[in-house]
C-alpha cells in the first residue's frame, strides 16, 4: 500500500537543515533584540543602572516571550 523510504543520506540532510534553522533563529533572536539593548544602555547613561525600573535581563525574557522567533523551527 505505502511504500516508506527510509533513507539515512535524507534523514541525516533533515537534521542538519533543521539544526541549521534553529541556529539562525536563535541568531535572529538576539540580532533583533539590539535597539532594546541600545535604548537601555543610553537610559543606563542619562538616568543611572540602579534607577531604572526595568533590568536589561527583565527586557530580555520579556523579549523572549512576547517575540518567540527562536520556536518557529519547532513548530514548522
Amino acid at each position: 500500500m505505502f511504500a516508506i523510504n527510509f533513507n539515512p543520506a535524507l534523514i541525516k540532510k533533515q537534521k542538519l537543515l533543521k539544526m541549521n534553522m534553529i541556529l539562525i533563529c536563535i541568531s535572529l533572536q538576539f540580532v533583533l533584540f539590539t535597539p532594546f539593548y541600545l535604548v537601555w544602555r543610553n537610559d543606563c547613561k542619562e538616568i543611572g543602572k540602579e534607577k531604572l525600573a526595568v533590568s536589561l535581563t527583565e527586557r530580555f525574557i520579556s523579549w523572549v516571550l512576547f517575540c518567540p522567533i527562536w520556536i518557529i523551527p519547532f513548530i514548522r
